[in-house]
């Protein structure tokens, strides 16, 4: 499997296969889902196919050409809110330094009409106090718990007589099987409606957002869900204290006369939600982190929401911010390696071109020998020309007259070949050019 540090390496590599393969192709290479792979590239800014490309590229049809690879940078949110969309946007923050981005707030990184935007949404979070439709997840959860309380009072002995005959051959009102995953709320009777009016209002914001609650497939209960392009988990109990301690919080004239252990833990009625961040942080060196929020006296858990998506929003913009900078240094480093390349390129082309100069200057004083002996064969080439030319006018026979003129026209033409100064004044030419 290949987490978010190798497609960040790779993101140019990355980009080049979604566009010259259809992504299922490109998700198997990576042992990801179609979705998965979707995903990693919307994180890593690059831009996809849109739907239905492969299809008309197949069918002989145009579809819309490889755009270039943009930059990488911080993504944009949208808030929909009151059927109105809000983009939430940052400042330029390329001319900032990574030290700058590493300790910058966050929100304070947003445009004034952004953060203002933000805010105001997040203020607005409500928990109503009766909800009429619970959205699926929680109308699942309700089912699921309803089945497990009367799975477990009917089948209370399954772990003692499941492998016998009498257990398989009774016959139970409510047949036994294993949990389905379902959201994880942990609470009392008592907090129940309370917990899931909180969680619902949790799902519906986040889907303000375009994210959405996902329960995976098990029989351990779970949640996750992205909102800001950033992976999160959920979890939601009723925190337990003993019976002690609760005893002593009472405020209420209460006489208790049942006989059970003081260390004994029972539900308090406070709730708490633990959220913990899931996408591989590899690229800030940083462990994922958590956060934590529950009742207290000053504010319950309904009074915190707007904390709650402030605070992953912060979680999940440090990361982009750190996938930003991790970027921009892969961008430097691949400028200096290219530099660096480059630069031995023409060290090996001036290292060739002297060693072609030297082996010019070896091979031209090696052939001096070789011009003087050229040079005289010339001379006396020129000489035997010049003997023949005297006795031409005592022939008398006319054919042998015309043959040996002939004859000497073929020798001027040998002569001028075989001047060596030609060859000379070229080879000290290159040696001039190659000081210059």
């Amino acid at each position: 499997m290949y987490n978010e540090d190798d497609f960040l390496k790779e993101r140019e590599k990355l980009f080049n296969e979604v566009w010259n393969e259809p992504m299922t192709t490109v998700a198997k290479r990576y042992g990801l889902s179609d979705n998965g792979l979707r995903k990693r590239c919307i994180k890593l800014d690059i831009p996809l196919p849109p739907v239905g490309h492969w299809a008309k590229l197949q069918a002989g049809k145009e579809s819309v050409p490889k755009p270039k690879l943009p930059p990488m940078k911080i993504i944009k949110q949208t808030i929909i809110d009151e059927d109105k969309k809000h983009v939430i946007e940052f400042e330029d923050i390329c001319e900032k330094t990574d030290s700058e981005l590493e300790s910058a707030d966050v929100m304070g990184l947003l445009t004034p009409e952004s953060k203002e935007k933000f805010i105001q949404w997040c203020q607005k979070i409500q928990v109503p106090k009766k909800i009429d439709n619970y959205s699926q997840l929680i109308n699942e959860y309700q089912k699921e718990i309803e089945y497990r309380k009367a799975r477990d009072k009917e089948h209370v002995f399954h772990e003692n007589f499941r492998y016998t005959e009498f257990y398989w051959t009774t016959h139970y009102k409510t047949p036994y099987r294993v949990n389905v995953a379902i959201l994880p709320i942990t609470v009392s009777e008592k907090q129940s409606s309370r917990a899931l009016r909180i969680m619902d209002t949790l799902i519906s914001s986040v889907s303000e957002l375009g994210g959405k609650v996902y329960v995976n497939r098990g029989d351990k209960d779970n949640a996750t869900f992205t909102v800001f392009n950033h992976d999160f988990s959920f979890y939601m109990n009723e925190i337990m204290i003993k019976r002690r301690e609760k005893l002593l919080k009472s405020n209420e004239g209460i006489s208790y006369t049942e006989f059970k252990p003081m260390y004994e833990k029972q539900y308090s009625g406070l709730l708490k939600i633990d959220f913990t961040e899931l996408s591989d942080n590899r690229a800030r060196e940083k462990s994922s982190q958590s956060l934590h929020f529950q009742d207290s006296l000053e504010e319950p858990l309904e009074k915190q929401f707007g904390e709650v998506f402030i605070s992953l929003f912060k979680i999940a913009n440090e990361a982009a911010i750190a996938r930003y900078i991790a970027e921009r240094e892969y961008e430097k480093r691949i400028k200096e390696e290219q530099r660096l390349r480059e630069i031995e390129a023409e060290n090996l082309r001036e290292k060739q071109r002297t060693e072609a100069r030297n082996q010019r200057r070896i091979k031209f004083n090696q052939n001096i020998d070789r011009h003087i002996d050229e040079w005289f064969k010339y001379q006396n080439i020129k000489k035997y020309i010049n003997d023949l030319n005297e006795h031409l006018p005592t022939i008398t026979d006319l054919e042998e007259k015309e043959i040996l003129a002939d004859y000497l026209l073929l020798l001027r033409d040998k002569a001028e070949k075989a001047n060596p100064i030609n060859n000379v004044i070229k080879e000290i030419r290159l040696l001039k050019d190659d000081e210059s």
